[in-house]
């Protein structure tokens, strides 16, 4: 199969996964994988080439996936909590239990993605100057040290009331590296899965980039 021909077959394969769950073949509705995905292979495997071109000798001596066509990635709208609908994801959560606003908070408020949210551990947080290290990062294959990119492995600070909703999730257990603090706060799972209300995790994380004066990004229009 020519590289081109690859490429094109991907634009019209369904995703392996749809809302949280593995696609089978009694799945509906179940759309192609994106623009995104699909360049994003065409770069991997483009690497994988040109690195083969770099051995000595060379493994191959001319990389196919250059100069493709690939789907266009087209802007889209970002889907994020107005400050009133927040409000009363909160409360909502409250009522569930104070470890579920405590989570949601973090992701809302700080901006920690769903698997940074999930692999949060207790030896992470300086309790004393209210930050957590984003280091260890939950996915489907298991707990891994390192976040989404280079970038991703950072120091964010934390506001008091949720440092507070920490604290109350901690109490009675160590801060040691077996000590999760998602264990103590929620069972969701990576991806595009919702909550109880409704709302994507993902959701969260756009809601903290839109906030002005947050944890998770500069003051700016919105909030």
């Amino acid at each position: 199969m020519e590289a081109q021909e690859w490429v094109n077959h991907l634009e019209v394969t369904r995703r392996a996964r749809h809302k949280g769950k593995a696609v089978t073949d009694e799945s509906e509705d179940v759309p192609a994988i994106g623009a995104e995905t699909v360049g994003a292979a065409v770069h991997l495997m483009s690497q994988l080439f040109g690195m083969a071109m770099k051995e000595t000798p060379p493994i191959v001596m001319a990389n196919p996936f250059v100069g493709l066509e690939l789907p266009v990635i087209r802007p889209h709208e970002i889907d994020f909590l107005e400050h009133d609908e927040a409000e009363t994801l909160y409360t909502a959560a409250a009522e569930i239990g104070p470890r579920w606003r405590t989570l949601i908070e973090l992701g809302t408020e700080v901006g920690l993605r769903p698997g940074e949210l999930y692999g949060l551990h207790g030896h992470r947080v300086d309790w004393l100057r209210g930050k957590i290290q984003v280091i260890d990062v939950m996915t489907r294959a298991g707990l891994r040290r390192w976040p989404k990119s280079k970038k991703s492995h950072r120091v964010v600070p934390i506001p008091a009331h949720i440092m507070e909703g920490m604290s109350a999730l901690m109490a009675g257990a160590r801060a040691t590296p077996w000590c999760s603090l998602p264990r103590k706060a929620a069972r969701w799972t990576t991806g595009t899965s919702e909550t109880a209300s409704g709302t994507r995790p993902y959701r969260l994380r756009a809601s903290a980039a839109s906030r002005p004066g947050s944890c998770a990004t500069p003051p700016q229009a919105g909030w």
